[in-house]
């Protein structure tokens, strides 16, 4: 079920894609399952980048938040969502070491959790 809003910032290094910020917020559509990152999977893609975090990767770190985190081979990732009201979401992710060294601009951003999902174009903008 698509998101009933969905917006994105995306933040790089200058002229590099191996090391950038996102920050989100969606709003769930009316009816959507309710977002249980327990039992469902993220995938959240930006141009051709893209990363699935399996179902039950989050840490739970209180007040509505889930962090999930991974460092491999000199890449860090960094995954934080917040529920912020009764189907609203904050969603922050960074990246050190991606495999991608440079994205188009503007380049679709795809969230999906579960069966709930949206795009968004979204300017790059350098740090």
């Amino acid at each position: 079920m698509p998101f009933s809003e969905f917006s994105a910032k995306l933040d790089v290094i200058p002229g590099h894609f191996s090391e950038f910020e996102l920050r989100a917020s969606f709003t769930q559509g009316a009816g959507a399952e309710a977002i249980d990152l327990a039992t469902q999977d993220l995938t959240l893609s930006i141009g051709s980048y893209s990363v699935t975090v399996p179902a039950g990767s989050f840490h739970d770190v209180g007040k509505r938040a889930f962090v999930f985190t991974d460092i491999h081979k000199r890449k860090a990732l960094e995954i934080i969502l917040v529920k912020m009201e009764a189907n609203s979401y904050r969603l922050e992710e960074a990246v050190r070491g991606a495999d991608s060294d440079t994205v188009a601009d503007p380049v679709a951003v795809t969230l999906t959790v579960g069966y709930n999902t949206g795009t968004a174009q979204v300017t790059v903008r350098d740090r």
